[in-house]
Parts: structure tokens; C-alpha cells; sequence
């Protein structure tokens, strides 16, 4: 076994550790198991050098060592691959490996027979160094990090040499460079079988010459000129010189990050390697098949070590990767600890809890809202604003603030698809009340006549749910037949924040805004046709709504995923978070809120009284239009002012029954 410990912070005690973590898993494990609590483990490191002086073959030398353990019955497991082994295929269901990832549990197959368990994964990153800020290494360094995703590795080599960074790989370490010619290809020749099914040729057709060559000239410049190591650098040599800052990257594991924040001074930061494209490493846990323990319990005994929780118990201790299907994250409580416990994006800490406090806190103002307004339902000064269609606008803007929290951990697939309903639900709650409700104002205001019931309550409120249904049922169609998956979005020296899409989402995303930006245009065509006279309804409180709603949309989201916060962006996103709570407060606020407050603080009688609506009509009126009634008798109009609020009605006396038109 080569475990994590192949940095200078190595020593024996972390191999002590290791085992005895190890041992004590396994004994925990197995004290009810009569078949296997009299067996015990022993690990074995071997000691795989970074470099053979001599001139020979690092992985020759650990094959033959490796055989000659095994034909010994040295080894009864190792974490390698070899065909020097038991086939578990007769001892294990395949249905208790349905955890790993089906690629990594691939690599481990051999003509459809098992040949080793996943034990752990890795990849490669570039660590990178805390420069001042602000300074010209700062600077340097933010720039090749923004640049990084679409940067070769030539491109990143050619811009660090015009900057006068320094930059050392570990070209030393066999396993090193072979990580590294696999990167440095794919980002050259787009490794991949969907691009080109023969990819592989490109190392042994004729281009192969020429890219040799110039891998070899690439390798020759990073050897050492130094009289004490003028050999290429190892992985020890290379973390020395980040170590003293004589390197701007330090490209090693992901896993390392863990013997970083126990040895060293925390998290060091980091970024993917150009083109964020990485070469992993998987091990397997295999059988040796000249054991002298009986199979089926080796195979017994190697799933005890490949389980989730004993991936679980290392990724903790000593900072492993585990070999987990993260598709299937939703519906595995040990996968969604995993993620919930070492996220591999972004943590917003306390700062996250306050978001999720402030947002509760409006939420429940709104549905106070809501509630007093249903509760005044039929009071003249609130059933002139049309309080149904008032209270799914409120509850619009309940679901536009609580959408951000798609933002906190945790992540997951349904949770994305929860949100892409709740996102329609809400920007839909928010356009067609007030779409159906301003209609009705238009054509009250530019017709001549009209018929009451095509425009009262029940038929408009049907128009809004089949209006909304719809839009759902198009977001559910989504949610079925597309891919979902997240990217994160920002720069590496950012906290990276992931955003979900949707296989074709642009094209079917520009179908769904193209819908909502005609409804919001024929809104504002209506406000701006019925001018002044709409503001009586309330029209004025509409638009606003309208637009604050607009500008919380186009920017909030931006603002989360944009923000260069470095250390403080928490702090950035919970103000972000309590800048949108307050716009939809003042919307709510404006809209009905400012009528229910001047009831409570105005109203010298019970405010849940309709009766006398006298008390809230001033004592002039101006007299204008000829609307109709339901059966189509002209009736005297005016425009009044309700302690200082404009309102249209028909006449004095008609105040109430007016009312349930608008």
C-alpha cells in the first residue's frame, strides 16, 4: 500500500495511525461475526521512491517486488491493480457495489468478472500561494486563475514564463509525469472517445513523433540546474520549493489538502489544472489468489474495507477520496453526509443561517399579510385593490425570495428540480394576477361597454391558474425528459458557487422568457394606456411592484454568483440575501400593506366593519365618464379621495357594490 503520506510531513507515526485506524474499523466491525472476529489486519506500506538513481524502472522494480510478495503469500490484499489475483466475481453480489461509481467499479472488471473493489480516488490540483494582495505576484497569479479554464498547459507554461514565475512539477515521480503527459494531451488533442473514437492513436500514429519531441523538450526545462539536485525534481523537492515560495503553483492530490490543514496552517487554496481537465487515480483493494485464507473470506473481509462507512471513516481521518456514485447523492443518506461534510464547493457558515433567519422573517410578514388581507376582504378600501389577486401576488413574492436559498448547501439534483418549479410558481405569481387585474382596468377604461362577467373574479382567477398551469406543466416536461446537472460559477479565488442547468437549457430557457417579456410588455402597455386614471386602482403600486420585482431578478442572481468577496464573501451574500428581503418587503408593503396599516391607525370603529363605508369618502367629488352598470344603466361617476388616496367609483352609494368589479 502507498498511502497519503508521501509528503515530508510523512513519518511513522502517520503510518501507525493509519493502521491502527485501520485495525480498529475492522475489528469494530466484525466482534459479532463468528466467521471473521478471529482474524486481524496488518498493512504493509511499501516504500515506492520517487526516483531510482541507478537508472532503473520505478514501476519495474515495484512490479517485481509486488510478485514476489505475492507468489510468497506475503500479501493476502493489496491496494493495487493486478491480475494476480482471486476473482471476486464468485463470492460477491453485485448489488452491494452499487454505491462506487459505475466508472471506477469498471476499472476493476475484467470480461464482465470482478477483479478488485474500489478502495479510494484522486486527482490532481495546483496549489497556490497566499501572495499579498494587491501585489504584482497577487495579480499575476488571479489573472492565470481566472484564465485557467480555458488556458492549455502551453498556454499557462508560455504566460508564467512572460510574467517571471517560477514553476516546478514533479517530472521525478513516474506516476507524476505520467498524470501529467495524459493532461497535457488531452488538452491538446481533446481526449475524449464522444470527440474521437481512435484518440487513443494520437500516441502511436505519426503525430506521435512530433508530440514526443515535445514532451521531451517540456520535461528537459524543468531539471534542475542546482549542483545539490541537478536531477528533475521529486514530489519532496517540489513541495520544498513552494514551501520557501520558489514555485507559484505546487501541482499535487486533492487528498494532500487534508495533511495541510492538520500539519500545516489550514486550508491551502487551489485550482483545477488548465482546461480543468485532471488525471485520477483509483485504487482497488484485490485478493491474493496464492492466500492461504479461503476466499470467500477475503472477499468478505475486502467489502468490509471497501464499504461506505470504512470510505466514510478515512475520508474523515486521514482525507481520502471515497469512490461514491454522487448521482444517486438524494437518495443516499451516507452519500449526502459526505457531501454535506467535506463540500467540495463553497461553505457560507454562519452567515448562510442568517440568510435563512432574514428570509423566514419576511416570509412570516407576508403571510401576516396575506392573512389580514383575506381577513378585509370585504372592506371597501381593501376590496377596491382586488384582495385575492393582491394575496398570489404576495405569495409570488414569498416564493421569489425563498428561491435564493437554492444557493445554501446542501446541493443536489432534486433540489434543483424542486426550485425550478417554485422559481415558475413565483415570477408567474407575481405577472399574471397583476396581468388579469390590469386587463380588466384597461377594459373598463377603453371600452364603451362591457360584460361584467367575462371580467369578474371566478373567471379571471380561472384564467390565472390555467395561465400558471401551464407555464408548470412546461417547467415539469423540463424536469422529465432533460439532464440536470450543476457548474459552478466565479473565478477559483472566489467561493465557487454551483448553479444548476438543464440539458438545452438556452434554447428552452429563451421559449420561456419569450412568453413572460410579451406579458410583461402588454402589462405596461395597459398601465401607460390607462394613464392616470388606472392609478386610482392602485395601478401605481402594480408598476412598481413590476419593476422592483425585475431589477431583484436580474440582479440579486448575478450578484451571488459575480461577487469577488475573497474571505468576505459570506458576508457579501448575506447582504445580498437581505438587500432582496427588503425590496420585496416594500413591494408587499406598498401594495397592500400601507392599506392595512392606515385602517388599524385611522379606523376609530371595528376595521373588519364593511358597512359604513361613508367614513372613508371625503367630502368632494369630481365628476367624470359614463360607465355602466351590470345590467347597463348609466350611473353618475366620480373620482374621490379617501383620506388622501384617490379611488374611482360610480357614486357614494355604490361604493360596496362597485367594488366586486375591481
Amino acid at each position: 500500500m502507498r498511502p497519503l503520506f508521501d509528503l515530508p510531513y510523512n513519518s511513522h507515526s502517520s503510518y501507525e495511525i493509519y493502521e491502527n485506524e485501520l485495525k480498529n474499523y475492522f475489528r469494530e466491525r466484525v466482534k459479532d461475526n463468528e466467521r471473521l472476529n478471529n482474524y486481524e489486519i496488518d498493512v504493509y506500506f511499501y516504500n515506492y521512491p520517487s526516483v531510482d538513481t541507478t537508472g532503473r524502472s520505478i514501476p519495474m522494480v515495484y512490479m517485481n517486488d509486488l510478485v514476489k510478495g505475492l507468489t510468497r503469500k506475503e500479501y493476502d490484499m493489496v491496494t493495487t491493480f493486478s491480475r494476480i489475483i482471486t476473482r471476486f466475481i464468485k463470492y460477491i453480489n453485485k448489488a452491494d457495489l452499487e454505491f462506487h461509481d459505475p466508472k471506477i467499479l469498471s476499472y476493476g472488471m475484467y470480461k464482465d468478472k470482478i477483479i478488485g473493489l474500489p478502495y479510494e480516488s484522486d486527482f490532481d490540483v495546483l496549489y497556490y500561494q497566499n501572495e499579498e494582495k494587491n501585489s504584482t505576484a497577487y495579480n499575476n497569479t488571479m489573472l492565470l486563475l481566472e484564465n485557467m479554464k480555458d488556458y492549455t498547459w502551453d498556454d499557462l507554461l508560455n504566460q508564467m514564463k512572460i510574467n517571471s514565475q517560477p514553476f516546478w512539477i514533479s517530472f521525478g515521480d513516474n506516476n507524476d509525469l505520467l498524470n501529467f503527459v495524459i493532461e497535457y494531451s488531452s488538452n491538446k488533442y481533446n481526449l475524449t472517445s464522444e470527440y474521437d473514437p481512435d484518440y487513443l492513436k494520437v500516441f502511436y500514429n505519426d503525430t506521435s513523433i512530433s508530440h514526443y519531441t515535445e514532451l521531451r523538450d517540456l520535461v528537459k526545462e524543468f531539471k534542475s540546474n542546482s549542483e545539490e539536485n541537478p536531477n528533475i525534481a521529486t514530489l519532496d523537492d517540489v513541495f520544498y520549493y513552494y514551501m520557501v515560495n520558489e514555485t507559484t503553483f505546487f501541482k499535487a492530490k486533492a487528498s494532500h489538502n487534508y495533511i495541510f490543514r492538520k500539519y500545516g496552517n489550514g486550508t491551502l487554496p487551489l485550482s483545477l489544472p488548465p482546461k480543468y481537465q485532471s488525471a485520477t487515480t483509483n485504487k482497488y483493494l484485490v485478493a491474493n489468489k496464492f492466500s492461504n485464507i479461503k476466499p470467500e473470506i477475503l472477499a468478505e473481509v475486502a467489502l468490509i474495507l471497501t464499504e461506505k462507512n470504512a470510505q466514510l471513516s478515512r475520508a474523515k481521518g486521514f482525507g481520502s477520496i471515497p469512490t461514491f456514485d454522487f448521482s444517486k447523492k438524494d437518495s443516499d443518506i451516507d452519500l449526502q453526509t459526505y457531501c454535506d461534510t467535506y463540500p467540495v464547493i463553497y461553505n457560507l457558515g454562519v452567515y448562510g443561517i442568517l440568510s435563512i433567519i432574514i428570509t423566514i422573517a419576511v416570509i412570516i410578514f407576508c403571510l401576516f399579510i396575506i392573512f389580514m388581507t383575506y381577513k378585509l376582504k370585504e372592506h371597501p378600501y381593501i376590496k377596491v385593490i382586488s384582495p385575492l389577486f393582491c394575496n398570489l401576488i404576495v405569495v409570488g413574492c414569498i416564493l421569489n425570495m425563498f428561491k435564493l436559498i437554492k444557493f445554501i448547501p446542501p446541493y443536489s439534483i432534486g433540489k434543483m428540480k424542486l426550485f425550478t418549479i417554485i422559481e415558475t410558481l413565483g415570477t408567474n405569481l407575481i405577472y399574471i394576477p397583476m396581468f388579469v387585474v390590469t386587463y380588466r382596468i384597461f377594459r373598463i377604461y377603453k371600452t364603451k361597454s362591457f360584460m361584467s362577467k367575462s371580467l369578474n373574479n371566478q373567471r379571471l382567477l380561472f384564467a390565472v391558474i390555467l395561465t400558471i398551469s401551464i407555464a408548470v406543466i412546461y417547467k415539469l416536461v423540463i424536469i422529465f425528459t432533460c439532464r440536470f446537472y450543476y457548474e459552478s460559477v466565479g473565478y477559483v479565488r472566489y467561493a465557487r458557487i454551483p448553479v444548476g442547468y438543464y440539458s438545452n437549457h438556452e434554447t428552452l430557457d429563451k421559449i420561456y422568457q419569450g412568453c413572460l417579456t410579451v406579458v410583461f410588455i402588454s402589462l405596461l402597455f395597459m398601465i401607460i394606456a390607462t394613464g392616470s386614471q388606472s392609478r386610482k386602482f392602485g395601478d401605481i403600486c402594480y408598476t412598481f411592484v413590476i419593476f422592483i420585482t425585475n431589477i431583484s431578478d436580474y440582479i440579486i442572481e448575478r450578484l451571488i454568483t459575480r461577487l469577488d468577496g475573497g474571505d468576505y464573501y459570506p458576508l457579501y451574500f448575506f447582504i445580498t440575501i437581505a438587500f432582496n428581503c427588503l425590496l420585496h418587503f416594500i413591494c408587499v408593503y406598498i401594495l397592500v400593506g400601507t392599506r392595512i396599516s392606515f385602517l388599524f391607525t385611522n379606523s376609530n370603529n371595528n376595521v373588519f366593519n364593511s358597512t359604513d363605508a361613508t367614513q372613508y369618502i371625503a367630502y368632494y367629488c369630481i365628476y367624470q365618464g359614463n360607465p355602466y352598470t351590470e345590467d347597463g344603466h348609466k350611473l353618475r361617476s366620480g373620482t374621490i379621495e379617501v383620506y388622501g388616496k384617490p379611488a374611482f367609483i360610480f357614486s357614494i352609494s355604490d361604493f360596496v357594490s362597485f367594488s366586486k368589479f375591481s
